[in-house]
């Protein structure tokens, strides 16, 4: 559209608050009993008028790198320079911008050829994590300041993107169809999440759902985003989820995450071929949606996934590092891509009419996202999309909203009483309704949050990684 608004940065103020775990979460190669939640209040003119806009996002460890050299600790602090960094890049664009496709761009490169950073050796995915808070933080500014929602914002692209992408942007506005009025949860099961009663034991005694059989129970959720690990080994506990499954449900959809957990493309295959061997796991197998990012991300994009007649499709999680990555993910043989807010917001829209135009596929998928600011602006960037499902973890290993502040959990209830009940989020048949998220007027809602303590700086130690020592101090 011609009439985009334009943006003016003003100040910046990054925070942190810490989310205790009520139950541990085993990802890949770590375990987390807590998470920073790294949040972000930008000021901007728009339209004349100076508005506030929020972001926030779990700085989850040893996701942007796996490298076994940095810690789980040091992978927290990685992140939060990549946010400080790009805050301070960002404060210095004092110019008007013509949109926010435009600042997204700016700071993209910028970022990228950041020396500071690279002296750090910060991954691609690692600085997305900045700029991707400044970018969500910007776009609820102009959603509140022009009185939309971040629907109505992406329909009536008012942020700028198909004057950058072309025809196959607004093909792909065009036929998205209406926005739905709920959305399915995928819910993780960790790789030692506890399955059934055997197990509870060693989980909280709040009366809320622990074990797998407990959150079918109690929520009908009935998709599900199991890990997957990296070895015939791991087909053990795949039997023991799948035993629990086909007891509690008559029909189910399932999604596998490898977290990169296959260092080559033949033990990869070799573990698909056995799913569908083991008759313990015949429905479970015929329940399979897609494969999320099973091979390292430093070979995955050099695979030619076709060669290996693999039964399902498979997507990129953590290889989407760059506006490249999934055309050559497509080209060589994966079916799709995973949109997660902390890789980017345009960028997983960007994606989403690539996939549209390639009759390939893009999915929703979590990040320990914690209710306020972070959830919402999650959930409606999934529905943007036409996600039928989004995985869904936070609020199953996290303490829920009795954990935000007084003010906050009772403006969050009076704002979205459809999403939140008493003991975090309202799951009913599995899914969770979202008319309050996409009548918000800004990025999935008008919240305005507690920003935590004040992070202005943070001290790398003298850990050396692949590429660079991590000595800078921001």
């Amino acid at each position: 559209m011609d009439d985009l608004p334009g943006l003016r940065l003003m100040e910046m103020r990054l925070g942190e608050r810490l989310w205790p775990l009520r139950i541990p979460f085993h990802y890949g190669r770590v375990t987390v009993d807590s998470f920073a939640e790294v949040h972000l209040a930008l000021d901007a003119v728009i339209g004349g008028h100076t508005v506030t806009g929020y972001a926030a996002e779990i700085a989850a460890p040893k996701w942007f790198e796996k490298d076994p050299g940095i810690s789980a600790d040091e992978s927290v602090d990685r992140l939060k320079c990549a946010a400080i960094r790009a805050v301070e890049i960002a404060s210095g664009i004092t110019a008007e911008l013509p949109s926010l496709a435009v600042l997204e761009r700016e700071l993209t490169r910028a970022m990228a050829t950041d020396t500071t950073l690279a002296l750090a050796g910060l991954t691609a995915l690692e600085r997305s994590f900045g700029v991707a808070l400044v970018e969500r933080a910007a776009i609820d500014a102009l959603c509140r300041g022009v009185g939309l929602s971040f629907e109505q914002a992406v329909a009536s692209d008012r942020l700028g993107l198909a004057a950058e992408q072309g025809d196959r942007y607004r093909a792909w506005l065009a036929t998205r169809g209406a926005a739905p009025a709920t959305i399915g949860v995928r819910h993780t099961v960790g790789l030692d999440d506890p399955l059934d009663g055997a197990g509870a034991g060693s989980g909280p005694d709040d009366g809320r759902p622990v074990t797998l059989a407990d959150v079918i129970a109690a929520t009908g959720i009935h998709r599900f985003k199991v890990k997957l690990g990296g070895s015939l080994a791991a087909l053990d506990r795949l039997e023991a989820i799948a035993d629990v499954l086909d007891a509690a449900l008559p029909r189910y959809r399932i999604s596998l995450d490898a977290n990169e957990a296959f260092e080559d493309a033949e033990s990869f295959a070799a573990v698909m071929a056995e799913i569908i061997r083991r008759p313990r796991l015949n429905k479970f197998a015929a329940a399979i949606a897609y494969v999320e990012q099973p091979l390292h991300r430093r070979l995955a994009l050099s695979v030619d996934l076709s060669r290996l007649a693999l039964p399902w499709p498979v997507i990129i999680d953590e290889s989407d590092d760059g506006d490249d990555a999934f055309a050559q993910a497509l080209a060589l043989g994966y079916a799709g891509v995973s949109m997660k807010t902390c890789k980017g917001v345009l960028h997983g829209l960007r994606n989403a009419a690539q996939a549209a135009a390639a009759g390939a596929f893009v999915t929703a998928e979590d990040l320990c996202v914690q209710p306020g600011i972070a959830l919402q602006q999650n959930l409606a960037a999934a529905a943007t999309i036409r996600a039928a499902d989004c995985e869904r973890n936070g609020h199953h290993f996290g303490p829920g909203t009795a954990a935000l502040p007084a003010d906050e959990r009772a403006a969050i209830d009076a704002l979205h009483s459809d999403v939140y009940g008493p003991e975090g989020l309202r799951i009913a048949a599995g899914q969770i309704r979202l008319g309050s998220t996409l009548a918000a007027h800004g990025f999935g809602t008008s919240l305005t949050p507690c920003q935590g303590e004040p992070l202005t700086s943070i001290r790398m130690g003298s850990q050396t990684s692949r590429s660079a020592e991590n000595k800078a101090t921001y």
